[in-house]
This record gives C-alpha cells, sequence and structure tokens, in this order.
C-alpha cells in the first residue's frame, strides 16, 4: 500500500532484509542430521566406511580417508570381470587341518621320511567391513585332556594388486616316519618318532600384475565375486626362519642299525630368503563354482648359523608354495574347501633336508 508516494510493504520488505543481514551466517544453517554420525549408523546395520558424509572423530577420519585412498590406488577392479558382494559381513564355522613333513637324505645313509600327526581346529568367525573376532577349539587336546604340542598362528592382507602374509609354525613331538630305507625296508615305516622340535616364522608376499580382471581374494578371502574366468602372473618374495632338531636317539634300534647318521642331536638353524613368481587363475565353472590354482616356486639363499649341525654356511635355497581352492557360492550363502603346500628344500654335501607345511581348510556360512 502506497501512502503519499511512500510504499509500505516496500519499506516493510527492506527492513527485514536488514535484519536477516545482521543475524551471523552460521545461525541460519540447518541443524546437522543424527543421522549421519557414526555409531547410530553402526548401530543400525547402515555404515558404509565408502560414504563420505558421516561423522567421524578425527583419528578415524584421518584412518578412514587413508584407506579410501588405499582402496582406489590397490583395491579396483574391471566390473565386467569382477563386483563386489554387496555385503559388508560374513560369519562361518571353519576346520583347519595341517600336518608338517620332513625329508632327510644323508651321506652314505638312508633317505628318512617323517610326517607329524594330524592336527585340527573347529572355530566360528565373524567379520564385519574391516573388523573381525574368531573362536576356536583343537578337537583332539580339549575333550583327550591331553597338551598340544602343535601351534599355528598366521595373519594375512589381501587386496586387487597385492597378498601379504605372516605365520609362525611350532611342533614338538607326535610324528610318524613314513619311509625309511628303500623297497626292502618297508617293515620300518610308521614308526612313532617323539625326538622332532621344529618351528618356523616369516613373511610372504605377491604383485598380481592382471589385478583388473583376475581377484585372488575371490578364491580365498571369499570378498568378491570373480564373474569371468581369467588369470595373472605373480611375482613376490618370502623370508622364513627355520628351526629343527632331531633327537636320533629316540629312533628304533633297528632302524639306527640301517643306516649311518650324522650325530645323536642334529639341528638346522638357517634363514631362507627366496624370490617366488608364479601364476594363479580362476575357473569359473559357472555361477555357483570357482576353482582355482595357484603355482610359485622361488630361489633364494639361505644362511646357516654356528648352532646349526652343519656350521654356518650361504647356500641356494629353494622353495614352492602350491595353493588350491573350490568354493560353492548361492545368493549369501557358501561353501569353500582350500588346500596349500608351503616348502623349502636346504642342501649342503653331506645332508638334503626338506621341510614341508600342508594345509587343509573347509569353512561354510553367510554374508550379511
Amino acid at each position: 500500500m502506497a501512502r503519499g508516494g511512500f510504499d509500505v510493504d516496500t519499506a516493510l520488505g527492506l527492513q527485514l532484509d536488514t535484519e536477516a543481514d545482521a543475524i551471523p551466517a552460521d545461525s541460519l544453517k540447518a541443524p546437522e542430521r543424527l543421522d549421519y554420525d557414526w555409531r547410530i549408523l553402526a548401530l543400525t546395520r547402515r555404515l558404509d566406511i565408502k560414504d563420505t558424509t558421516v561423522r567421524y572423530p578425527k583419528f578415524i577420519d584421518f584412518c578412514l580417508r587413508t584407506y579410501r585412498w588405499a582402496e582406489r590406488t590397490f583395491n579396483t577392479y574391471d566390473p565386467e570381470y569382477v563386483s563386489g558382494t554387496g555385503k559388508h559381513g560374513k560369519v562361518r564355522l571353519v576346520t583347519d587341518n595341517w600336518t608338517d613333513s620332513y625329508y632327510f637324505r644323508f651321506e652314505d645313509g638312508n633317505p628318512l621320511f617323517m610326517v607329524s600327526n594330524l592336527y585340527s581346529n573347529i572355530g566360528v568367525q565373524a567379520n564385519y567391513s574391516i573388523l573381525g573376532i574368531s573362536f576356536s577349539i583343537e578337537p583332539n587336546t580339549a575333550f583327550s585332556g591331553q597338551v598340544s604340542h602343535h601351534k599355528k598362528m598366521g595373519f594375512s592382507f589381501s587386496c586387487a594388486r597385492l597378498f601379504a602374509e605372516a605365520y609362525y609354525w611350532k611342533n614338538t613331538g607326535g610324528s610318524v616316519i613314513r619311509k625309511f630305507g628303500n623297497e626292502e625296508k618297508k617293515k620300518f615305516d610308521n614308526i612313532a618318532f617323539d625326538g622332532l622340535s621344529f618351528r618356523a616364522y616369516g613373511v610372504s608376499g605377491f604383485y598380481v600384475f592382471n589385478y583388473k580382471k583376475f581377484s585372488y581374494p575371490a578364491a580365498y578371502n571369499l570378498s568378491n565375486y570373480q564373474l569371468k574366468s581369467a588369470g595373472s602372473w605373480l611375482l613376490g618374495a618370502s623370508g622364513t626362519f627355520y628351526y629343527c632338531n632331531f633327537d636320533f636317539t629316540k629312533l628304533p634300534e633297528e632302524v639306527k642299525e640301517q643306516t649311518i647318521l650324522p650325530a645323536d642331536n642334529y639341528s638346522l638353524n638357517y634363514n631362507s630368503v627366496n624370490v617366488m613368481g608364479g601364476y594363479s587363475y580362476n575357473w569359473v565353472m559357472n555361477r555357483h563354482f570357482l576353482f582355482n590354482i595357484t603355482a610359485l616356486p622361488g630361489v633364494g639363499i639361505s644362511f646357516s648359523f654356528d648352532d646349526s649341525s652343519e656350521g654356518r654356511h650361504n647356500l641356494i635355497s629353494m622353495a614352492m608354495k602350491n595353493m588350491a581352492s573350490l568354493t560353492y557360492i548361492n545368493r549369501q550363502f557358501f561353501i569353500t574347501g582350500n588346500a596349500n603346500f608351503t616348502g623349502n628344500f636346504y642342501l649342503t654335501k653331506t645332508v638334503g633336508f626338506m621341510s614341508g607345511i600342508v594345509n587343509f581348510q573347509v569353512s561354510t556360512g553367510i554374508r550379511f
């Protein structure tokens, strides 16, 4: 309304604009939504660590930004060949079985082949995003009351381009001589032997060249789907410390009479460093079945120590790592079985020694 040339509505509008300009800009912002608090999202199972709008404490935010950068750089696939599962968590029942094997070839003596008893673990594993928890028991000791003489621990990391693992193995008895001498000495097969002490710990890893189309985690970690068959060359390295002591005084007298043993107690204490290279292939049999086979031979140097029976030596080392897996998937349900062999060869003028670890694992579970 205008009075004497003065527009009241215009005047009121100018006054309101002036008052709005005087209000601090921060007070005009809409209140932050509680929906984007990470604790609420986690409790309601809606947390996605790739969502950059979620609010985190500073340290967690820094860690997640680093993780997202690594994810973009090292964990990107061709969607025509590999896809994500669309789920953040999985729970599964796992049975883990392993045995150690040892082979001796002494100068002027008969070959000796022995393996440890089969050890088994049964456990439950639960994972959500980057967090995980597990519990397991060893049935052959938990229910019999016997003390376990075998330990196995491991940790692994994998992404599109890289795989790395660290492990520790220990065996302090409970071995069986499977083969001694030639064919005429079969009566000495399958003899119990408690004179063994063995431990090994180390790290290994490899780089995946065809990382866009081939997914190693799809076969062994169940974190991806391999949509089309593909393979890749691998290149990596391993470093392992071995300690083996054999108390040959615990061999049966009949065995000791049939060969020339280097000493009553024989020790091998050495480090082995190897460059490893090989090939891995994922065969997508159909939309439910995936089969993988991997072979990684290696060559390098072994460094034995003064307390070894052979003394201090720098020798050529040979190593081998073979793996295979078969996975069945039906929506979010899965069953998978895998086997792997890790072996190392130690050769001198007077003795040839091979140690190997065979591991079998079967698991079943669901994603959520």
